[in-house]
C-alpha cells in the first residue's frame, strides 16, 4: 500500500467522520435524514471527487497528456444530484413546510465531502464545525426570537384591547401573528 492509497483511505474516513458529526445532530433531533444518510452523502461526494483527482491512475490506457480533468464539473454533478435528494425530504403540511433545514444540511454535507475528496482539509474542517453549530445554536436563537415576538405581541394586544374598550370603534382582528406562529409550529392550519 503506497502513500496515495493511505491518502485516499484518510479522505474517505475523514468524510465518514464529518458526515457522521453533522448527521448525529439531525438524528438527535429526530429528523428524517440523519446519521447514516449524512455519512453516506459525505462519503459518496468525497469518493467521486477522489475519482476525479486521481483520474490518471485509473485511466491507464490513455496518455497522461490526453487526460483533461475538470473537478468542477464533477462537483457540479454531485451538487445537482444532492439537490434531488434534498428535495425528497421537503414536505408541505397545510401552511407548514417541513424538511428545509434537513435538505440544506444534506447539501452542506455534500459540499464538505467534495472538499475532503480534493484534500482541502482546512475548509472541510471549518465547514464541519460551522454546520452543527448553525444547526444547534440557531435553533435556540429562533426559539428565543419567537418568545420575544409573542411576548411583545401580547403586550401590544393588551394595550390595544384597553383602547378598544374605551372607543369600541375598531373590530377585533380575526387572526393574530403570534397565534399564527404557534399554530403553524404545531402543524395546524390557523385559518
Amino acid at each position: 500500500m503506497g502513500h496515495e492509497d493511505l491518502v485516499i483511505i484518510g479522505r474517505v474516513i475523514g468524510a465518514l467522520a464529518i458526515g457522521a458529526l453533522i448527521g448525529f445532530e439531525r438524528t438527535f433531533h429526530g429528523r428524517p435524514a440523519g446519521f447514516r444518510t449524512h455519512s453516506l452523502v459525505c462519503i459518496a461526494s468525497a469518493m467521486l471527487m477522489i475519482v476525479t483527482v486521481y483520474q490518471n491512475q485509473w485511466m491507464t490506457f490513455v496518455e497522461h497528456d490526453a487526460i483533461r480533468t475538470d473537478p468542477a464539473r464533477m462537483a457540479q454533478g454531485i451538487m445537482t444530484g444532492i439537490g434531488f435528494l434534498g428535495a425528497g425530504v421537503i414536505f408541505k403540511e397545510g401552511l407548514t413546510v417541513r424538511g428545509l433545514t434537513t435538505a440544506a444540511s444534506i447539501w452542506v454535507t455534500a459540499a464538505i465531502g467534495i472538499l475532503v475528496g480534493i484534500g482541502f482539509w482546512f475548509a472541510a474542517i471549518v465547514g464541519a464545525l460551522a454546520a452543527p453549530t448553525a444547526l444547534a445554536l440557531f435553533r435556540d436563537v429562533e426559539r428565543q426570537a419567537e418568545r420575544v415576538l409573542c411576548a411583545s405581541y401580547a403586550w401590544v394586544r393588551a394595550r390595544t384591547s384597553l383602547a378598544r374598550k374605551k372607543s369600541q370603534t375598531h373590530p377585533r382582528p380575526r387572526l393574530h401573528h403570534c397565534q399564527f406562529v404557534i399554530t403553524v409550529k404545531r402543524g395546524r392550519s390557523a385559518i
